[in-house]
């Protein structure tokens, strides 16, 4: 009997306008900061993620709340997953977005953040 996995989705959420990816441990591409928990996190940021949008939904969470779950397929298959607040600017912009979105490509999503 041969047992694995189908699947490892890597999580990003989104804070002040990027992509973030946190991570347990400092990484080469990591910045430190302390969130608004007081703890120390470290995190890659990016300006987009690409892929295939194959399941969007409504979650929720004991301590973080309601929110938005995205989750994309890029084209080597590895599986990503955005997560956003239900009821933040960013999801009012993807939602409004989302009609015009052709699910048969692979779009960018880009976070932005007004000044």
């Amino acid at each position: 009997m041969a047992a694995g996995k189908l699947y490892e989705a890597i999580f990003y959420t989104i804070l002040n306008g990027k992509i973030v990816r946190q991570f347990q441990n400092k990484t080469a591409n990591s910045i430190e900061r302390v969130n608004k928990n007081d703890r120390l996190v470290h995190e890659e940021l990016y300006d987009y993620l690409d892929g295939a949008i194959i399941d969007i939904g409504v979650k929720e969470h004991e301590e973080y709340g309601k929110f938005w779950s995205v989750t994309l397929k890029e084209e080597a298959g590895t599986i990503q997953n955005l997560q956003f607040s239900y009821s933040s600017g960013y999801a009012a912009g993807f939602l409004k977005t989302l009609p015009n979105i052709d699910l048969k490509k692979q779009p960018r999503l880009c976070p932005m953040q007004r000044r």
